[in-house]
């Protein structure tokens, strides 16, 4: 009977203990994450504006924390500090964009602090500058035929939902590549960052030529406006200080939309 008694004794200051300490021991689960840099660990030219994506896969506990992006400034005698409060439920992935003004490679510090119930994160990349103009494949593409162009410009494969909703995250990117069906997956919010973005100096190709299918070919009306007529009939137009094309499929825009 003293060995029960000093059994349970110990099970109850155990579970006391549990009881006591479970945030601690939550406060060291890790969570997955995933960082991307402009688009494929890419950045355009110095002091051009690129998204940094952190995906958290949150599965332990809802919580609040804080990203923080550091990087040397230009001059070497500083910092460029930028902060951005999240909230991640559980469970749940979410992803956020921070828009930074990056250095190519200099190292870039990523720290995410928690409240509560996740360990820190902290990560250190160094983002690569891309030697030709950045253009976004989106979609099913890796079939169209080139030619002499793929020589001139870095190509790199996303998806539809690395389409930012911010045409400012869209800065160092020459052109953005869409078959119809990833086009019918952007999002009002994306629609508009590529339109906006566009009309100020970007390139917007729809490789499948106009969309046949009637939801899609009144999506795409919408998004050419006042251009869409002359889509139809030529493939190529000039949108404010940018370019829409549909070229048609195997086809490629003509040369003015890569200059």
């Amino acid at each position: 009977m003293g060995g029960n008694g000093h059994r349970y004794r110990w099970i109850l200051r155990t579970a006391v203990l549990l009881a006591l300490t479970g945030p601690a021991v939550l406060a060291r689960l890790p969570v997955d994450y995933r960082v991307e840099v402009g688009y494929g660990g890419m950045v355009g030219q110095n002091g051009r504006i690129v998204p940094v994506t952190v995906t958290i896969d949150n599965k332990v506990a809802g919580t609040a924390g804080l990203i923080e992006l550091s990087q040397p400034d230009p001059s070497g005698q500083g910092e460029v500090r930028q902060l951005l409060p999240i909230v991640t439920p559980a469970p749940s992935v979410k992803r956020f964009v921070m828009l930074a003004r990056l250095e190519p490679n200099r190292d870039l510090r990523l720290n995410i602090e928690f409240e509560d119930s996740l360990r820190a994160i902290h990560k250190t990349i160094t983002p690569q500058r891309v030697g030709q103009p950045l253009v976004l494949r989106v979609g099913a593409l890796s079939s169209y035929p080139l030619g002499k162009i793929a020589e001139k410009y870095r190509f790199v494969s996303v998806e539809s939902a690395a389409i930012p909703a911010e045409p400012l995250a869209l800065d160092g990117v020459h052109a953005v590549m869409l078959t119809g069906a990833a086009f019918g997956l952007l999002s009002g919010e994306q629609l508009e960052a590529l339109r906006q973005w566009a009309s100020t100096g970007g390139g917007v190709i729809l490789m499948d030529g106009i969309p046949g299918e009637e939801a899609l070919r009144k999506r795409w009306a919408a998004f050419a406006g006042d251009q869409a007529p002359l889509l139809e009939q030529g493939g190529l137009s000039a949108f404010g200080a940018g370019w829409l094309a549909a070229p048609g499929p195997n086809a490629v825009p003509s040369r003015p939309f890569w200059e």
